[in-house]
């Protein structure tokens, strides 16, 4: 992927003073449906989705983000759910009162930094940039472009790098990850990607041409929003094309 000094953490209970030290380390774990625990994995997400996108979101658990600079190169963070397989301090940690831990699950959060937009690559979706012309070129300040492919079909990869490599591994996290106090599993975690690019300008357009249910591509001011549904990236079809304007 090109990408340098790039780094993985992970997100753990949030404890005092989190939001400012950001202890490196994010599992939740999951057995009894204590409210205390409930509240401790709604941290979790919210902390982790704070880093991406600086709000609460469930779909920040699977999505990535570009921070474009002037070059277009930048900084690149990329979340998604994990299983992991070794238990947690927290498991061997527990005696006592007949505690049966029952799964666990947790949000992967990776950080790096890439030289050129034109040439990442992120297990097949890539990015092309286009120059619309410019002052100099043509005496009239014209947007440049970036065009998005996105590969669909039964074989792509790049789903598994967000919302969890099995659909197994996902209903396990949704059920994990609940905060629902009857301990319902959250249906609504890594069902969709979101891919937020920040651009160094104001966008002008964020558009795809095909419509389906689920599938959106937004903008505000300087940011552009792609939100793609798994099951429809997994559905045979031509790659998904989202262009981006600015200026």
């Amino acid at each position: 992927m090109k990408a340098q000094r790039a780094r993985s953490v992970r997100y753990g209970p949030v404890t005092e003073g989190a939001g400012k030290q950001m202890n490196r380390i994010v599992r939740a774990s999951a057995g009894s449906r204590s409210s205390v625990l409930q509240r401790s994995v709604a941290a979790v997400l919210c902390v982790a989705s704070m880093l991406t996108l600086g709000a609460c979101d469930e779909r920040d658990a699977s999505s990535l983000r570009l921070d474009l600079k002037d070059d277009l190169s930048g900084n690149l963070v990329a979340s998604g759910l994990v299983a992991p397989k070794q238990p947690a301090a927290v498991e061997a940690g527990t005696t006592g009162g007949g505690v049966a831990w029952s799964g666990r699950a947790g949000v992967m959060v990776s950080r790096g930094s890439f030289k050129k937009l034109d040439e990442l690559n992120i297990s097949g979706i890539t990015f092309e940039t286009i120059s619309a012309g410019s002052v100099a070129t043509t005496g009239v300040l014209r947007p440049r472009l970036i065009k998005v492919s996105i590969p669909r079909g039964a074989d792509v990869k790049w789903p598994a790098l967000f919302a969890g490599a099995s659909d197994d591994e996902r209903a396990g996290a949704q059920r994990v990850l609940s905060t629902e106090a009857d301990g319902s599993p959250n249906t609504d975690l890594g069902t969709s990607v979101k891919i937020t690019i920040n651009i160094p300008g104001k966008v002008i357009s964020s558009g795809i041409a095909l419509r389906a249910r689920g599938l959106s591509a937004e903008k505000d001011a300087t940011t552009a929003t792609l939100i793609m549904p798994v099951e429809l990236a997994k559905q045979p079809g031509e790659p998904l094309v989202w262009h981006i304007s600015w200026e």
